[in-house]
């Protein structure tokens, strides 16, 4: 699998999405804290991977940091 290209998501032509319940905004921090080190060894920054950790669990929901980079790997390709 591609390693992501460091971009927001925006960037990407995906359209950035806040989580709309406040559970949904933890689990995107929790997301963002886990995927962190990952990210940024791909060269994402925090504001980066913050912005796309939001609009995948806006979007797609909860999941591993697997799916999470898998996820974002795929939105660039698109």
């Amino acid at each position: 699998m591609p390693e992501p290209t460091p971009e927001r998501p925006y960037e990407a032509g995906v359209p950035e999405t806040e989580p709309a319940e406040l559970g949904q905004e933890e689990s995107a921090q929790l997301l963002a804290n886990d995927a962190r080190s990952r990210l940024h060894a791909d060269g994402f920054t925090d504001e980066e991977i913050a912005a796309w950790a939001a609009t995948f669990v806006a979007d797609v929901g909860v999941g591993s940091v697997d799916e999470f980079v898998a996820w974002i790997a795929q939105q660039e390709r698109n």
